[in-house]
């Protein structure tokens, strides 16, 4: 199986797996359903960026997109996604303390690296 049959069968898995429909998808990751048809389909490569979007927005690291006969995923914030009742507009929230979240994450690292390189060269 090539790269895109794999994220491809990948993408599908996972959309499914949450019980979100590829309209619903559209309207979170801010990708044309119909072009999400076209990912799912094979007829499209899937662009890095929405790849990205995708491993964001599942909580997935994006190299298990890439994983060929991934059976589950490791969800970092699958709890979030549980609830039947959260509103689009709660998932979104959701979506954007994770990039926050994130973010800090990465800043903390770089802090913590810098800080090392500083009192090496003392």
């Amino acid at each position: 199986m090539n790269i895109d049959e794999i994220i491809k069968e990948n993408l599908i898995k996972i959309r499914k797996s949450k019980k979100l429909t590829q309209e619903d998808l559209s309207r979170f990751l801010g990708i044309n359903r119909a072009v999400i048809s076209y990912y799912e389909n094979g007829e499209r490569t899937v662009p890095v960026k929405d790849l990205e979007k995708y491993a964001r927005f599942f909580g997935v690291d994006m190299d298990d997109l890439l994983e060929e006969n991934k059976e589950s995923f490791n969800y970092n914030l699958a709890f979030a996604y549980r609830a039947s009742t959260l509103a689009e507009s709660d998932i979104l929230k959701i979506e954007g303390f994770k990039l926050i979240f994130e973010d800090y994450c990465r800043l903390n690292h770089l802090s913590k690296k810098h800080e090392k390189q500083t009192f090496r060269a003392c």
